[in-house]
C-alpha cells in the first residue's frame, strides 16, 4: 500500500481522492477560488474548504490583491469574468507566484482556449458544468505537482549547499 492510500489520514471526500501529501503527511494547502458567480464560489468552498485552508475572491482584481499579499499552493479561477479575464489573471500569476499552481474552470467547452490556458501556464482545466470527483482529481493532482516542485526545489538548494561546502 502507497503511503497516499493508507486509510483515515486525510478528511474525506466524494472521490475518497482529495488528499494533498507530502512524504506521507497530509498538508492543508493553501487554495484561492476566483469566480465570479457566487454559487460556483459557495459549491467549491463547500467542497475543499474542509480539507484545505481556502479563500475566495468574486474577481480578478480582489484575486490579485490576496496575491500580492499571501502565497498560495493552488488557484481556481473562472476564465470568463467581467473586467480582467482569467487568462489575464493567469499571466499575472505566472509572473508574480512563480510556485503557485493555477487551474482554471470554464464554461465553454472550446479545446482552443483549453490550448491557450495550457500556453499560459495552467496545470490544468476543468469544464462547467463540472462533476465534482473531476474538481478534486484536478486539484489533487494539481498539489501533487506543486509539492514536487517544491522538493525538487529544495533539493537543488541542498546540492548547491553541498557544492558551496566542497570548494571551500
Amino acid at each position: 500500500m502507497l503511503p497516499s492510500e493508507r486509510p483515515g489520514r486525510c478528511a474525506p471526500s466524494r472521490s475518497g481522492r482529495l488528499c494533498f501529501r507530502f512524504r506521507g503527511e497530509s498538508i492543508r494547502a493553501k487554495i484561492l477560488i476566483i469566480d465570479d458567480e457566487p454559487n460556483v464560489l459557495s459549491v467549491l468552498y463547500a467542497l475543499l474548504g474542509g480539507q484545505h485552508e481556502c479563500k475566495t475572491a468574486t474577481s480578478a482584481v480582489e484575486a490579485l490583491e490576496y496575491l500580492r499579499s499571501e502565497t498560495y499552493d493552488l488557484v481556481l479561477s473562472d476564465i470568463m469574468m467581467p473586467g480582467m479575464s482569467g487568462l489575464e489573471l493567469l499571466q499575472e500569476i505566472t509572473r508574480l507566484c512563480k510556485d503557485t499552481v493555477v487551474v482554471l474552470i470554464s464554461g465553454n467547452l472550446n479545446i482552443q482556449s483549453a490550448i491557450g490556458a495550457m500556453r499560459y501556464g495552467a496545470f490544468d482545466y476543468v469544464t462547467k458544468p463540472f462533476n465534482l470527483s473531476d474538481v478534486e482529481i484536478a486539484v489533487d493532482r494539481a498539489l501533487r505537482h506543486q509539492s514536487l516542485l517544491k522538493a525538487n526545489l529544495q533539493y537543488e538548494h541542498h546540492l548547491e549547499d553541498l557544492d558551496r561546502k566542497s570548494t571551500r
